[in-house]
């Protein structure tokens, strides 16, 4: 370059006070620029995160699965010490990876799973070492531990787990409290579940707003379909006819409102399974199916329009709506 800038002065284009300046200025760059060499190092130190990700989460499933074929398979095999010593391993390899990978600010929608996985795994483990055949401690523990990891970790991951122990823990509630042959069992059941729906929708309104309204949504869909195991069985139908389609209705206008389909996708989950169902239970005939199908595509048709105009007047409003 400073051959360059010589020609330039000699040729009368630049004078040598601007040549000058140029020149400062240039080795100014070179200095604050990186070396080539600890770019490249860097690169190499980085490595490739999909792949990271991708270790992290096949070891997650290879946990997960390990416990699973243990406990289907052959749990009934093994001493109670080497249950023991699998359940608490389970969870502390879980623990320790999820903790260290939060720790170190890199993967920490992974750690948010791995801890999931250990709030599931902690629970098995109270399960065994405690030996509690109810399952009311064991499902309470996951839904502390993944309430606490939620509210100071902000995880989706964890807000799953706690959904599904809190499920696990209603039912085991109710089991304990009442007989089998209660005849209030499953309505029980069906208002804990209420319970969790109104908790998430809760929830979601403070973090995580789209996996936790579209868990009260299932939850809302698990408490209907208790309902229609209920005596007198025509009367408990109609009254989940009535939950699922409110439900339903919520879920299509926060679909509207809030523009992710997974709101849409459960909405229609809920009314094509639930209304056959309940039709059916009605007439007792295998007729109710097909109206039931007829019903809620009439169901989702007026669901479409009416929805669509109200997106229409909230964009001619300036109010198009907001991404979760």
């Amino acid at each position: 370059m400073a051959a360059e800038l010589a020609a330039l002065t000699d040729s009368k284009v630049l004078s040598p006070e601007l040549a000058d300046r140029l020149w400062q200025a240039a080795q100014a760059d070179a200095q604050a620029a990186p070396a080539p060499e600890l770019a490249t190092n860097d690169r190499g130190k980085t490595g490739n995160p999909g792949l990271l990700d991708v270790l992290g989460y096949v070891g997650g499933a290879l946990l997960l699965g390990a416990l699973l074929f243990l406990g289907g398979a052959l749990w009934r095999d093994l001493s109670r010490l080497a249950r023991d010593l699998v359940v608490l391993a389970a969870f502390l390899i879980a623990a320790a990876g999820g903790a260290a990978l939060w720790r170190s600010r890199t993967r920490r929608p992974l750690a948010g799973v791995l801890l999931a996985l250990a709030c599931v795994a902690a629970g098995f483990a109270y399960h065994q070492v405690f030996d509690d055949q109810e399952g009311v401690a064991s499902s309470a523990v996951v839904v502390v531990g993944a309430a606490v990891l939620t509210a100071l970790l902000r995880s989706a991951a964890c807000l799953l787990a706690g959904w599904v122990g809190a499920m696990v823990f209603v039912v085991a509630l109710v089991s304990k409290l009442t007989a089998p042959e209660h005849d209030h069992m499953a309505g029980l059941v069906a208002a804990g579940f209420g319970v969790v729906a109104v908790l998430l929708t809760l929830a979601g309104s403070w973090r995580h707003r789209t996996v936790a309204w579209v868990l009260a949504g299932l939850s809302g869909w698990a408490a209907s379909a208790a309902l229609l195991s209920t005596q007198p069985p025509i009367r408990a139908a109609y009254v989940c006819l009535l939950v699922v389609t409110v439900v339903a209705g919520a879920l299509f206008a926060a679909f509207v409102r809030l523009r992710s389909p997974w709101y849409a996708v459960v909405g229609c989950l809920i009314l094509l399974s639930m209304w056959p169902v309940g039709l059916q239970r009605i007439l007792a005939s295998a007729v109710g199916v097909a109206l039931g199908l007829v019903v809620a595509g009439g169901l989702l048709i007026a669901a479409a329009a009416v929805l669509s105009q109200l997106r229409r007047r909230g964009v001619r409003s300036g109010r198009p709506g907001s991404a979760d």
